[in-house]
């Protein structure tokens, strides 16, 4: 079972890696179980890393909080992993819901990897069974976004974009 939200304030600096690793989305705000947030061993998912990273980190820099900040109510969820002579060990994992883009936000629900410093959303333009299950950022419905390359800076529209790929334990992303 859940265990009561806490509040936590993450600082993001405005162009750099925010804090958290979206291991994955779920399409509505309830959380039935750990496996909808998992990635499959090396599964590729078409991304908006980079997208989605400048538009968190505009929002971040107009919160009210100011510099920088804001806060991020989270929850956590512990799952049972196995049972070692009568005791079961736990791993827990934080999520929360953010915002990304303007002038309407889209939100989304996210799990948040202490480990990492990436934030990770589906593409609208992924078309994969895996990324269909998922809420996805789309891109063109946000005034705010901007497509960067993986060194930060701005792509014009008619350019190609840098590709990457994120590895985790538990898979990587593209």
């Amino acid at each position: 079972a859940p265990v009561p939200a806490s509040t936590h304030a993450y600082p993001f600096t405005t162009g750099r890696w925010p804090v958290g690793l979206l291991q994955s989305l779920r399409g509505g705000p309830a959380m039935s179980g750990f496996q909808n947030f998992q990635f499959a061993h090396s599964h590729r998912w078409a991304l908006v890393l980079m997208v989605s990273l400048v538009a968190l980190c505009a929002h971040a820099a107009s919160s009210p909080a100011g510099q920088g900040a804001f806060t991020v109510t989270l929850r956590r969820q512990q799952i049972p992993l196995h049972n070692t002579g009568g005791m079961v060990h736990h791993k827990s994992a934080y999520y929360g819901q953010i915002a990304i883009g303007g002038p309407q936000a889209q939100l989304f629900e996210v799990v948040f990897d202490t480990g990492s410093g990436h934030l990770v959303v589906p593409s609208a333009m992924c078309k994969a069974e895996t990324c269909r299950r998922h809420r996805r950022y789309r891109r063109r419905a946000s005034l705010t976004a901007e497509d960067i390359d993986v060194d930060g800076s701005v792509v014009n529209p008619w350019q190609a974009r840098d590709q990457i790929t994120v590895s985790f334990g538990t898979g990587e992303v593209t």
